[in-house]
């Protein structure tokens, strides 16, 4: 029976990056309902047997999930904090079920994650060189609407997703894992040479978003795990700033408005507008929030007359404040803790995609799109299975099969 219900989740797993939520949200909803279900079916006789002693992440995640709860409690509208909850915890089923997965498992399941990030870079590129120059020479009245003007004219690929931000929140994530899985002495030749393509189309792909947000996350991110690591190589400092540098001026090419602060486009002023009107909600309601999936509705009804209208607030960590108030952040900062605690005496591969992940909420919100936080519960799950004590203790009591 395991194996087939195993199976079914892997199938909706891997399925989850190419539904949006924002496009198709129906089935968005289906694919976390029947993660949720199957993931429940699979711990259902058996939670991982090990658990790494020095970490509070189930006190953790525990928390998370009652904050949740209890904004659902406070928000007048149940719908939209139903769909919003699923959306935002659902995919934490992710974290059992690939914490008491055995090795095998888990190397299979990092190969179908990237074979699954090859064919989304693979319809990317198609965007790149074929879809969006062919938009861009519409007449602009024909385009369904502004956003995708820009993404056409500027060809900013978004793969599956409603957004290329979406798509380089996902990305820089999956592009660790696959290197973990690549940098692993077990493997045949075929699979090694399929993940370091995969590993490089990701790559492009990433690149090819533009996203200012997630590529600056990503450098950081490595700059993080180097200096914890204490690297020693100066070849590695030199070629990380190169990089770093290369992107940035890239950019800066690609995308004029980030040399024009007072452009109307230019995304770091209006993040900044962003920030203080979520500041102002968060003033309004510091210590229960406004409700889960309320956040849209009270930004449009305090933002500055002519800025934009947005769904997020282009910050998870305000989002989370705004809508579940105190409490809310506090337990989402206590995971955060929890998980960069544990992937600091884990692999670095896995510890650069949680930083990514966590410094890229910052300036955007992957936390609350059901496509992208998923890729976060499967990081989340793998380095509790890859901490020290708990693969010590995995290995003295045999199989951690659930």
């Amino acid at each position: 029976m395991r194996p087939i219900v195993f199976g079914l989740w892997c199938a909706f797993l891997w399925a989850r990056p190419f539904v949006s939520g924002e496009l198709n949200p129906r089935f968005s909803e289906f694919i976390q309902w029947a993660l949720l279900g199957t993931g429940l079916l699979l711990c259902w006789r058996r939670l991982p047997r090990s658990t790494p002693h020095s970490s509070a992440l189930p006190w953790a995640l525990a928390a998370w999930l009652g904050a949740g709860l209890l904004a659902i409690f406070i928000t007048p509208q149940l719908a939209g904090a139903r769909a919003t909850w699923l959306a935002l915890m659902a995919g934490a089923i992710v974290i059992p079920v690939v914490w008491c997965a055995d090795a095998a498992e888990r190397r299979g399941l990092l190969v179908g994650l990237a074979c699954g990030g090859l064919l989304i870079s693979t319809f990317a590129f198609l965007q790149f060189f074929a879809i969006f120059p062919s938009l861009a020479g519409m007449p602009r009245d024909t385009l369904i609407d502004r956003a995708i003007q820009d993404v056409a004219t500027r060809r900013r690929v978004l793969g599956a997703f409603a957004l290329p931000n979406f798509l380089a929140g996902y990305s820089i994530m999956l592009a660790p894992l696959t290197a973990s899985a690549l940098t692993e002495a077990s493997g045949t030749r075929w699979r090694q040479t399929f993940l370091a393509v995969s590993l490089l189309a990701i790559g492009l792909a990433t690149v090819l978003t533009q996203s200012l947000g997630a590529l600056l996350a990503f450098f950081v991110a490595c700059g993080v795990v180097m200096a914890q690591w204490r690297a020693q190589r100066r070849s590695l400092w030199v070629t990380w700033l190169f990089v770093g540098l290369a992107l940035m001026v890239g950019l800066l090419i690609t995308r004029p408005m980030l040399r024009q602060f007072g452009h109307l486009d230019n995304p770091m002023r209006n993040r900044l507008t962003y920030w203080q009107v979520t500041a102002t909600i968060i003033r309004e309601h510091p210590i229960r929030g406004v409700g889960l999936g309320q956040f849209r509705d009270w930004y449009d009804a305090r933002h500055p007359p002519g800025s934009p209208r947005v769904v997020h607030a282009h910050n998870s960590y305000l989002e989370v404040w705004a809508e579940m108030g105190l409490f809310g952040l506090l337990a989402w900062l206590w995971v955060v803790w929890e998980v960069l605690r544990m992937a600091a005496r884990g692999a670095p591969w896995l510890a650069v995609a949680a930083w990514a992940f966590v410094l890229h909420n910052l300036v955007d919100a992957p936390l609350y799109i059901a496509q992208v936080n998923v890729l976060w519960w499967v990081l989340v799950g793998l380095i509790a299975a890859n901490a020290p004590e708990t693969a010590e203790r995995g290995e003295s009591r045999g199989s951690r099969r659930c």
